[in-house]
C-alpha cells in the first residue's frame, strides 16, 4: 500500500512568500508543513528528518 505523505519541510528566505505557501499548502492541500530560512536551519530540521526519496 503506497504511503501518503502529509508533513512538508518548506525552506524560502523570504518571509512573505513563505506565510502565502505555507497557508495554501496547509488550509487546502491538508499538509503539516514546517518552515525554515535556508541556510543552518535548514540543516537543522534535515538532521532529524527522515527523509524519502522519490528517485
Amino acid at each position: 500500500m503506497k504511503e501518503e505523505l502529509k508533513k512538508i519541510l518548506y525552506a524560502e528566505d523570504d518571509e512573505s512568500i513563505a506565510e502565502v505557501v505555507k497557508m495554501t499548502l496547509e488550509d487546502m492541500g491538508g499538509f503539516e508543513v514546517k518552515h525554515c530560512f535556508l541556510g543552518q536551519g535548514l540543516l537543522i530540521h534535515l538532521s532529524s528528518m527522515t527523509l524519502i526519496s522519490f528517485c
